[in-house]
């Protein structure tokens, strides 16, 4: 999902927002029962979080797998040790 013009606080609020409305859903079943569903979102914003939409895409992708291990209905967003990880990662690709 892309929210342009938005900032970090802001996006990561529409995130909880929107996930908080898919563990509101059931799903009916076949045979009659219904079941939830849950969503693990990873939040990136421009220039925070990537320079380029190469090294956005690539820390959202963490981001959401970090999701993920966390737990059902999860939000998450970079934290200092990945976007150090990140410019090391831009250093090194920038060498060869």
């Amino acid at each position: 999902m892309l929210l342009p013009a938005s900032e970090h606080a802001q996006a990561y609020s529409i995130g909880q927002r929107i996930g908080a409305a898919i563990a509101d859903l059931r799903l009916d079943t076949p045979g009659g029962g219904a079941v939830g569903i849950t969503a693990s979102m990873g939040i990136v914003t421009f220039p925070d979080h990537g320079q380029s939409l190469a090294d956005l895409i690539l820390m959202s992708e963490k981001m959401v797998e970090r999701a993920k291990l966390q737990g059902k209905n999860t939000v998450v967003y970079p934290l200092e040790d990945d976007l150090l990880e990140l410019r090391r990662t831009a250093a090194r690709s920038g060498d060869h």
